[in-house]
């Protein structure tokens, strides 16, 4: 076996914030919750519109670390419901 080596670079500073929110309505009440962060779309999580909602609002002007932690924060407050 041969080993090698590699180089990963590691950005530091702030995470980019989101200048907008998509949701998509997947099917069964899925939906599934997209940052535009950067001008690209990426996908924060998903959801059951029958256990949690959420609101454009929420996610003004946040980071994927911010909008996962929203996310958990009502999912956890849902289960010990």
């Amino acid at each position: 076996m041969r080993l090698t080596s590699q180089t990963i670079a590691i950005q530091s500073g702030p995470s980019p914030r989101a200048t907008g929110v998509v949701f998509k309505f997947v099917n069964w009440g899925r939906i599934e919750v997209f940052l535009v962060l950067n001008g690209k779309e990426e996908k924060a999580f998903t959801y059951y519109d029958d256990e949690l909602h959420f609101h454009t609002d929420e996610f003004t002007n946040c980071t994927m670390q911010e909008a996962l932690e929203l996310y958990h924060k009502k999912d956890v407050a849902y289960l010990r419901s």
